[in-house]
């Protein structure tokens, strides 16, 4: 239900920004509001000259484990800043509540938004509006090939790169074909646009590499249970000297898979994800050989807004670093990539 009307006047953050020194280090820290999924109409409140930036942050749906992680980095990181107040709404997967939640936070004056988002073609008129009101909308998460006018910045993994990097981890694996040649499963999601440029990258990564081959690209839906029937299913088919996979859960599931036929120790399992409960786990406990982190983005996205209220010079797109975690350096994080990204 809306608050009911008050004499009391709203007040408007939008001259904070003339203050902001161009670091802002030590200015900003957080003070994170609970996730809600409702619209909240009342306006935003605080004492006449107090000095705090308000940044808002919609979910298209944290009960994913990514974006759950991507937020609870976020949160973590915005608590070096003092003055900043963080406001998360979740969407649910719900693309019209979305839309309710930006236009309630246009309403009460936010300073910026970071918004991981269901339906860009649906917040349109909405980005329109932020820009004509002068608030930073940063997108997080998806990659966008045309990011509407009204967006300062998209943050998203470069999903091309994050193939290359797994092609470069299993390369860096010993070889375990019998003829010195490696035949390569890969274990990939339904058909999309992530899937596909994982797949690119994978294939650009390994061009060129004597002795390896990928044997066939199998669609396990993302899915464990689906990824350990695959991999029963192709060890019967040929050899399998190594196995690709383009999630943790799928990766778990080949290696479970090898483990019931007895050659989890002869074919290595490298996965792309890299949460701390799934892939990170799971390469520190040796059932996985590797595994590429695939990147959050909560923090980038923040530090963006930040650079957009600071006047700082800000690129169209960013692309979260990319790390290959093995057993060796997992508890230092894994090691970056260092090579250019695909676009």
């Amino acid at each position: 239900m809306n608050a009911p009307k008050t004499r009391t006047p709203r007040v408007r953050l939008r001259p904070l920004r003339l203050a902001l020194p161009l670091c802002l280090a030590g200015l900003l820290a957080s003070a994170a509001a609970a996730q809600t999924t409702s619209a909240p109409r009342t306006p935003l409140q605080r004492e006449p000259g107090a000095r705090w930036l308000a940044v808002g942050v919609l979910m298209g749906d944290a009960r994913e484990a990514w974006r759950a992680d991507s937020l609870r980095r976020l949160r973590g990181y915005a608590r070096n800043y003092p003055t900043l107040r963080i406001e998360v709404l979740d969407a649910g997967g719900d693309v019209r509540r979305q839309c309710d939640q930006l236009t309630s936070m246009l309403e009460r004056h936010f300073d910026a938004v970071l918004i991981s988002p269901l339906d860009v073609d649906a917040l349109g008129d909405l980005l329109e509006r932020a820009a004509s009101a002068a608030i930073p909308i940063v997108l997080m998460d998806r990659t966008i090939d045309r990011p509407p006018a009204g967006v300062r910045c998209v943050v998203a993994p470069d999903d091309i790169l994050v193939g290359r990097a797994a092609a470069r981890a299993a390369l860096d694996l010993p070889r375990t074909g019998g003829d010195g040649r490696t035949t390569i499963l890969e274990l990939t999601g339904d058909d999309d646009d992530r899937t596909r440029k994982l797949s690119a990258g994978l294939r650009e990564g390994l061009q060129g590499a004597a002795g390896v081959q990928l044997a066939a690209a199998v669609n396990a839906h993302g899915k464990q249970d689906a990824a350990h029937a695959a991999t029963l299913e192709a060890l019967t088919s040929g050899p399998v000297n190594l196995i690709v996979a383009h999630s943790d859960l799928m990766a778990r599931g080949a290696q479970l898979a090898l483990k019931s036929a007895g050659k989890d120790a002869a074919v290595p399992v490298v996965g792309i994800g890299g949460l701390p409960d799934e892939g990170e786990r799971w390469v520190r406990s040796g059932e996985l050989r590797a595994c590429v982190v695939y990147p959050t983005c909560g923090q980038p996205a923040l530090d963006a807004a930040l650079a957009a209220l600071s006047n700082r010079p800000l690129e169209r797109r960013i692309s979260p670093l990319v790390r290959i975690i093995t057993k060796a350096d997992v508890e230092r994080g894994g090691k970056p990539l260092r090579m250019r990204g695909g676009g």
